[in-house]
């Protein structure tokens, strides 16, 4: 459905065109506007991913199950609607991610789209609808994911207390591996960086789409019988990512040895 969502915008373009008759009359038609959702995602192998793709298979009213919007406003020169991400359909026996806009101006028209977790706007886009006069046409929207800066740190520790390391070289100079999931368990992004100076240890900075995620961090040394082996681990830490989270904001997570944690 992306495909056919890229093909009606190459097609309608941009831009506000109104269709009048010679007396000044503004004729007007309805779009059936349905949605899909488009997250950044640079561990998967097109970088992104795709959520909520088939907008008739829902089984409820309320959020879209992958990608957690709950709500979605649209914007358009009708006027402002809100609705469930997913609306019962009893007539057809599933959910509609979508509605019908009625009252447009014949010609393109631009809509906005916002998709809400809670007070966020987690997903946002404008797209390019062809409005026929007196008709009905469907039209199909990839909204996108918003973000903000984000800055991930990881410090070392030991024991039960535990006890910090005072930097990098005390713990042994792991290497530090990370792995980040979204709300709906996808792997987002992962790597492995290195950890030779002051604790904490920057470990991941990039602008990050806003979501609930789930961060895992993993001391891998770099040397000695264990050399290879992960020495520090964090498990998974919960986290909530709707704001600039950059240096005394970021977001901290402890790497823990002796023992190393037993995660599920």
């Amino acid at each position: 459905m992306r495909t056919l969502a890229l093909a009606l915008a190459a097609v309608l373009g941009t831009g506000c065109i109104i269709d009048a008759d010679d007396d000044g009359f503004v004729r007007t038609g309805s779009v059936n506007l349905y949605w899909e959702f488009i997250r950044n995602a640079p561990a998967q192998p097109t970088g992104a991913v795709l959520y909520d793709g088939d907008p008739w298979t829902g089984t409820a009213t309320g959020a879209c199950p992958q990608s957690a919007v709950e709500a979605v406003r649209v914007d358009s020169a009708a006027g402002t609607i809100d609705v469930n991400c997913q609306e019962w359909n009893p007539a057809d026996g599933v959910s509609v991610q979508g509605l019908t806009i009625a009252g447009l101006p014949t010609g393109t028209q631009n809509v906005r789209l916002r998709g809400y977790r809670g007070d966020f706007v987690v997903y946002d886009s404008t797209v390019s609808v062809g409005v026929v006069a007196n008709g009905v046409v469907d039209a199909f929207a990839s909204v996108e994911a918003t973000f903000a800066p984000f800055e991930l740190y990881g410090d070392l520790a030991y024991g039960a207390g535990p006890t910090y390391y005072a930097d990098c070289g005390a713990a042994g100079n792991p290497n530090i591996a990370f792995a980040l999931y979204d709300s709906y368990g996808t792997l987002v992004d992962d790597g492995v960086v290195g950890c030779s100076g002051g604790l904490p240890a920057i470990v991941y900075v990039t602008p990050l789409d806003l979501d609930n995620y789930t961060a895992r961090l993993q001391g891998i040394a770099t040397s000695g019988p264990s050399s290879g082996q992960v020495v520090f681990d964090s498990c998974g830490v919960d986290f909530d990512h709707f704001g600039a989270q950059t240096g005394v904001d970021g977001v901290l997570v402890d790497l823990l040895t002796q023992p190393v944690p037993l995660c599920n």
